[in-house]
């Protein structure tokens, strides 16, 4: 599979997108490169966040991985000024946690390298 960073940057520009849609500030990122998987943090400070746009996302990035989809659409994320492209991102990852409390958000994405990641 090609372009396998420019793909993680591409979910980290998605997701930020919909971080700043929703509300968020104070956003930090961190990705974190390990052998078999990408790590990538989200904590973000949202009050008033309504629960739908947590809902919304969760829903999203808990659809199957398809890397034949993938393949075709990953160069679309981040490229939509008036909608954000979710569904896409929930395809290119593997795994997700999502824990909001008060007024703080933590998002962990995990998006396995393959059998010929670099």
């Amino acid at each position: 599979m090609k372009h396998i960073k420019k793909r993680v940057s591409k979910i980290v520009d998605e997701l930020l997108t919909y971080l700043f849609k929703i509300g968020s500030n104070n956003i930090n990122i961190g990705i974190i490169e390990e052998k078999k998987h990408y790590k990538i943090t989200f904590t973000a400070l949202i009050h008033h966040v309504d629960e739908k746009d947590i809902d919304l996302l969760v829903k999203c990035l808990n659809c199957d991985k398809s890397e034949e989809m993938e393949e075709y659409y990953w160069e679309l994320t981040g490229e939509c000024d008036t909608d954000t492209e979710l569904s896409i991102v929930g395809m290119m990852i593997d795994e997700f946690e999502v824990d909001l409390t008060e007024d703080k958000l933590e998002l962990i994405i995990y998006r396995n390298k393959g059998k010929r990641g670099r």
